[in-house]
């Protein structure tokens, strides 16, 4: 109860400064509908982009995210392309927000200049990167940055110049052991609005995974320190069960479209049969007929952990280990190692079985529900184009 009482206490500080600091600055307009939201205690989620073409950011960015995370870090998009794109959609809902290559002045001069109303930067250590970030993301008297050209006016309006400082987010991606040592300092650099815990980075880092005692508790002190500071907290779109997180990455274009895909085709009445065999469609309902709806259950297991079952067959445990573990839930298969404890029948009915920490069950449950459903590919990858943070 304590622990539940001190993240709530935590996030209504976050929501109040992020009030409190629009209010001190101007008493100009909010057009960053995502900082907005946070303000109003709501969570957000931006969808992943990575590619320069103009009608998949459009896709993206009226798909129903809160913001579009342009990924310049991990990817060769152009200033110039991205420039293109988010011009392509000005007027789609999703706000754009630009992880940058590093947190130099170029890199955050050209990024706001083009119309990102937030900066995301990427690998902090230390609380001097954060103010240097923040300062060439704001105009003085906050920051240093200066006036050129760039079509933020056309974007956000004229009064841009007076209103930018209010609407532009700056926020610290941690994802190193030496980052967590300091994050009560990053948290409390004034101008940043969120703290990321890069929850993958972090696991390469420390060399550990999630469920660990030892990585809980750098994600425990990344969760109080930024809490305590009064900023908000983001991190992967499976951590939304998560208490006190409010801002994340969403997947990719490349998973998006595959599953969207593979929906598409399940749900298709016009793709012809071969013959001789039952159409797909037929297939899969006389498979959920005779297995009932594929469904997520758990039950208690030592150790910690906890036996997550899919009952209907869509899946083998191989796919559903590799599936939990690109969304960043370690899995273990049950008895030896990649054994299939379960008999998987040649039309797909059966039940598989797995093994995932306690405190990550319900994620992994929700997980598994989305991907039944058809919204998430069950066995998709981590490719480049699907960079979860």
């Amino acid at each position: 109860m304590r622990a539940t009482q001190i993240v709530q206490t935590g996030v209504v500080f976050a929501i109040a400064g992020l009030v409190a600091v629009s209010a001190v600055e101007a008493q100009g307009r909010i057009y960053n509908t995502a900082k907005q939201k946070l303000m109003e205690g709501q969570q957000i989620v931006g969808g992943t982009v990575s590619t320069p073409d103009p009608q998949i950011y459009c896709a993206m960015a009226n798909a129903g995210f809160d913001f579009i995370w342009i990924e310049m870090q991990h990817s060769p998009l152009s200033y110039q392309e991205v420039a293109r794109m988010i011009w392509a959609c000005k007027d789609a809902p999703a706000i754009p927000f630009i992880r940058v290559p590093d947190a130099t002045e170029g890199d955050i001069q050209k990024a706001v200049d083009i119309g990102a109303l937030g900066i995301i930067v990427p690998m902090v250590i230390t609380p001097e990167e954060m103010q240097d970030a923040v300062k060439y993301a704001k105009y003085p008297p906050e920051g240093i940055r200066s006036q050129g050209g760039g079509q933020y006016g056309a974007l956000w309006g004229r009064d841009y110049r007076r209103t930018a400082n209010d609407n532009i987010m700056v926020i610290a991606m941690i994802e190193q052991p030496d980052g967590v040592a300091r994050a009560a300092e990053i948290a409390g650099v004034p101008g940043v609005d969120v703290v990321f815990v890069a929850s993958s980075d972090l696991g390469s880092f420390s060399g550990k995974r999630q469920g660990d005692p030892e990585y809980e508790a750098l994600v425990t002190t990344i969760h109080d320190d930024t809490l305590g500071a009064g900023k908000i907290l983001g991190g992967p779109s499976a951590w939304r069960n998560r208490d006190g997180f409010l801002f994340f990455q969403g997947p990719g274009t490349t998973s998006l479209i595959r599953g969207g895909a593979r929906a598409a085709l399940e749900a298709s009445e016009s793709v012809a049969p071969i013959e001789g065999t039952v159409p797909r469609r037929e297939y899969v309902s006389r498979k959920r007929e005779s297995a009932g709806q594929a469904r997520s259950t758990g039950v208690s297991d030592q150790d910690g952990y906890v036996v997550i079952s899919t009952v209907g067959g869509q899946f083998v445990e191989a796919q559903i280990k590799a599936f939990l573990e690109a969304h960043d839930i370690p899995c273990q298969l049950r008895g030896e190692s990649l054994r299939i404890t379960h008999a998987i029948s040649v039309d797909g009915i059966g039940a598989a079985e797995v093994l995932v920490p306690a405190a990550l069950a319900d994620t992994a449950r929700d997980l598994l529900a989305r991907a039944e459903r058809g919204e998430l590919a069950i066995d998709e990858t981590t490719d480049p184009g699907d960079a979860i943070e």
